[in-house]
């Protein structure tokens, strides 16, 4: 089987492909096809259901499961980094402490980038999040 590098996104009904990125976001409490979770009431009419906060975010790598399971009301998230929307990948990963404030001193030296050559140049595939010192931005 080929990995296809991707975004996911489980909201409501449906798996949202997002431009091949190459992490997986998922909504807490995600909905069954045809249903409403049991954990997210549904609004009443004429309310908003807002969706900023309850997002978890994950590199596809390390996601075993596809798009159709991600999106279940089923499915936990479990070791997942929290987020909300909207979001970078880069912001979010900084926010759970996989990679250090780039605003900091040097720490943007800290990031690996999504060049190769780059990486190797300044030795910073050491920092990848990902097994094996993978590139978390080309590689994901």
């Amino acid at each position: 089987m080929v990995h296809t590098p991707m975004w996911m996104a489980g909201v409501a009904t449906a798996a949202v492909v997002l431009a091949g990125v190459g992490f997986a976001l998922a909504a807490e409490g995600a909905t069954p096809a045809g249903g409403v979770s049991a954990t997210v009431p549904a609004p009443a009419p004429g309310t908003r259901l807002l969706l900023r906060d309850g997002w978890r975010l994950q590199s596809s790598v390390l996601v075993k499961e596809d798009g159709p399971v991600v999106s279940t009301g089923q499915f936990s998230p479990a070791g997942w980094h929290a987020t909300t929307v909207p979001s970078t990948v880069l912001a979010a990963l900084i926010r759970g402490g996989v990679y250090p404030d780039i605003r900091v001193g040097l720490n943007g030296l800290k990031v690996p980038d999504s060049s190769d050559e780059f990486n190797r140049a300044h030795d910073l595939a050491k920092f990848s999040h990902l097994p094996g010192g993978r590139n978390p931005w080309k590689d994901p």
